[in-house]
């Protein structure tokens, strides 16, 4: 039997792609701390439940598709481990990741261990400054942009995925992101979501979603690029 842990995992739900329904693992930790992320507890490993895989494994037995999430899932040691085990076990396997470590992504497109991909790009690449907000590691900004370029190829299903928060993405950075990802891409772009418990604290009084005209100039300047960018409902 598997000694392999997920933190959390959740019955069959819309796994944040259109049209697809399937089981989702969360797995705890990430080395981004983007201020409006909803899965605190999960980033800050503080009161998460521990479940063996197995029980998963045997509770979704009868889906074919299986997404893995976080955290950031990519940073789990034991990420090829979780994911050989799951297709062996008949899963289609779909991740969703920050792009911050291409190399693990690649050994797994190159290798197909994942059927799809859904990369979060938090912010444009005009101010590589601006990634200190949700990383301190220096090769974050390379990192993000040779997981684009991997993606990019076309070896594997994917889409992107960018959250209009305010005060990190404004209409320079959807133009600057338009410019890096593929033409021909799937991108959603998606209102962050004012709750009390998110990472970076409480933001009710002080950012506020962007309203629909200013909704709606971002994303026609999306698509002055990327014509396949869509407005995603979290």
């Amino acid at each position: 039997m598997s000694n392999l842990f997920v933190a959390s995992h959740n019955d069959i739900a819309e796994a944040g792609f259109p049209d697809v329904l399937c089981p989702v693992i969360f797995l705890e930790g990430c080395n981004f701390k983007c201020p409006y992320c909803l899965n605190a507890q999960l980033v800050k490993r503080e009161n998460t439940r521990k479940i063996p895989l197995d029980f998963v494994i045997d509770k979704y037995k009868k889906d074919d598709e299986i997404l893995i999430s976080g955290g950031e899932p990519l940073c789990n040691k034991k990420i090829r481990e979780f994911v050989a085990e799951l297709r062996e076990s008949g899963f289609s396997v779909r991740i969703s990741t920050n792009g911050s470590f291409p190399e693990i992504l690649e050994d797994m497109v190159v290798n197909k261990m994942v059927s799809f991909v859904a990369m979060d790009v938090k912010m444009g690449f005009d101010d590589r400054e601006k990634w200190k907000a949700v990383s301190n590691q220096k090769e974050t900004y390379e990192n993000v942009l040779r997981s684009i370029e991997i993606l990019n190829k076309g070896n594997v299903d994917c889409e992107f995925r960018t959250t209009l928060f305010p005060p990190l993405v404004g209409e320079k950075d959807i133009a600057s992101i338009s410019g890096r990802i593929g033409k021909g891409s799937n991108w959603f772009l998606q209102q962050f979501r004012l709750k009390k418990n998110l990472l970076g604290g409480n933001f009710f009084g002080k950012v506020m979603p962007y309203g629909t005209e200013k909704l709606k100039k971002i994303v026609g300047i999306a698509r002055q690029n990327v014509k396949n960018t869509r407005i995603r409902d979290v």
